[in-house]
C-alpha cells in the first residue's frame, strides 16, 4: 500500500515536469484530459469551495518557473454575477504586501544604499527606539513593536493617493517592549510602516513610486499597485474588477473611479492591490532563482534581494505567532517570508487577509514548487485545507 502511495506521487510530480516542458497548447490540452491531477485538483477545489462557502476563487501551481495548474472559479460579485476571473478580477493583497516591501528593502540593500543592521532610530527624529532595533528587526517583526490596527483613514472620501507616511507614524506610535528586541517575534504592521518611510527617505520619492519602478515594473505585474488611484487611470478600457472588501462586492474598475473609498494608512504593510496572473508570475521568478541564466532580463540586485527572501533571520518558538496561521505551523521568519517544515520539506510563506478577502503563497523553494489561492470570503479555513491537500498530493512524506 505504502508503494503504491509513493508511486503514485512520483507519478504526479513527473507528470509536473513533463507539462512545465511542454508548449502552452500541449499543456492545456493535457491539463484539460479526464482523470489528469489537474482535473482531480479541480474537483477538490469546488468541493472545498462548496464545503467553506466560498463564492469565488484563483488558485495556481508553479513548478521550477513554469506554470503547471491556473485557474479562477465561482464568482467576484454574485449579486451582479461577476465571474472571479484569474487577470482580470484585481483583489487586495492584504499582508501579502509586506513580501513586496521586504523585496523593496532588500533590493536598495543589495544595491549598497541600505544596510539591514543600520539602526532604525536613524531615520526617525527624536525616535523611542534604540540602536538595537535595526532595518532587519522590523522585517522580521522582532523590533518590539506592537501591532497597529488603524490601517484605513477615517474619513472614507479621504484622497486615494497616499501622501508619505512621516506624519502617520509620528503620531501613531505604537507600545514598545524593549526586552522583546530581536528575541520575540510580535507580528506588527507598524514595522512595515517603518520600512516604507525608510524607503522613502532612502530614496527620496513616494514609496508607491518606487515600488512600481524597482519591481512591479520589472517584473511585469502591470495590474499590481499600492496607489488605486494609479491603477484607475491607467486601467482605462480594461474593466477589471476590482474587489474592496465594501458591501456590494466587486464592481468594474469605471465605478470606482473618482469615487470616495478609505485611504490607506499604511500600504507597505498591507495596500497592495493585484491579480492572480500577477502573483503567479512573481512565484514564477521566485521558484527559478536557482536556474542558470533564467533571469537575463532581471536586474542582478533584484535577483540577488529575492534570494534573501528565503535566508533564515528569526527563530520563531512553537506557539509564539498566535495571530497567524496553525498551519503550516511557522518555526522561523526569513527577511520577509514565514518558514514551516510539512512532512521535512521546507515550505516559505505569507498570507494576506482583509475583511471579506484572503490569499495566501506557498513556495518550496528546494522543490522549485509554489501554490497560491485567492479567494472573496474572510475563512482561514478554505485556505488552509487547501494548501494541506496540494502539500499532501505534491509531497512525498521523508520516513
Amino acid at each position: 500500500m505504502l508503494y503504491l502511495k509513493t508511486a503514485r506521487r512520483l507519478y504526479i510530480f513527473f507528470l509536473i515536469s513533463v507539462l512545465a516542458s511542454l508548449c502552452p497548447a500541449a499543456a492545456e490540452d493535457f491539463k484539460t484530459a479526464a482523470n489528469s491531477p489537474a482535473a482531480k485538483i479541480t474537483g477538490r477545489i469546488e468541493t472545498l469551495m462548496t464545503e467553506e462557502n466560498i463564492a469565488g476563487a484563483a488558485v495556481f501551481i508553479v513548478k521550477n518557473g513554469a506554470h503547471v495548474y491556473s485557474r479562477a472559479f465561482g464568482f467576484a460579485d454574485t449579486g451582479n454575477k461577476i465571474k472571479f476571473t484569474f487577470d482580470k478580477t484585481v483583489f487586495p493583497a492584504g499582508s501579502l504586501s509586506k513580501v513586496i516591501t521586504a523585496l523593496g528593502v532588500l533590493k536598495l540593500v543589495e544595491n549598497g544604499a541600505l544596510n539591514l543592521k543600520t539602526p532604525a532610530a536613524d531615520y526617525f527624529a527624536n525616535s523611542v527606539l534604540p540602536e538595537t532595533v535595526s532595518i532587519a528587526s522590523l522585517i522580521t517583526h522582532s523590533s518590539g513593536l506592537a501591532n497597529c490596527s488603524k490601517l484605513y483613514a477615517s474619513n472614507q472620501n479621504a484622497a486615494a493617493k497616499t501622501p508619505r507616511m512621516k506624519n502617520f507614524i509620528e503620531k501613531n506610535f505604537p507600545r514598545f517592549d524593549a526586552r522583546a528586541v530581536n528575541v520575540k517575534f510580535e507580528y506588527s504592521n507598524f514595522n512595515y510602516a517603518l520600512l516604507g518611510h525608510i524607503i522613502e527617505t532612502t530614496v527620496d520619492k513616494n514609496f508607491d513610486d518606487y515600488i512600481k519602478t524597482a519591481l512591479l515594473d520589472a517584473l511585469s505585474m502591470r495590474y499590481s499597485s499600492f496607489d488605486r488611484d494609479y491603477f484607475f487611470k491607467n486601467s482605462a478600457g480594461e474593466r477589471y474588477e476590482v474587489f474592496f472588501a465594501a458591501p456590494g462586492g466587486s464592481v468594474s474598475y469605471d465605478a470606482c473611479e473618482g469615487a470616495g473609498f478609505k485611504r490607506h494608512n499604511m500600504p507597505p504593510a498591507s495596500g497592495l492591490i493585484t491579480c492572480a496572473a500577477d502573483i503567479s508570475g512573481l512565484a514564477c521568478f521566485l521558484t527559478s532563482l536557482n536556474a542558470l541564466n533564467s533571469h537575463k532580463t532581471i536586474d542582478a540586485s533584484l535577483a540577488r534581494a529575492a534570494a534573501r527572501l528565503f535566508e533564515k533571520a528569526l527563530p520563531v518558538k512553537k506557539g509564539a505567532a498566535p495571530v497567524l496561521d496553525k498551519f503550516p505551523e511557522i518555526d522561523f521568519m526569513t527577511y520577509g517570508l514565514r518558514h514551516s517544515l510539512y512532512k521535512s520539506h521546507r515550505v516559505f510563506w505569507h498570507t494576506g487577509s482583509v475583511n471579506g478577502f484572503s490569499c495566501g503563497l506557498y513556495i518550496a523553494a528546494e522543490n522549485g514548487l509554489a501554490f497560491f489561492t485567492a479567494y472573496n470570503s474572510s475563512n482561514a479555513k478554505f485556505r488552509q485545507r487547501l494548501v494541506k491537500y496540494l502539500f499532501d498530493e505534491f509531497f512525498t512524506a521523508v520516513k
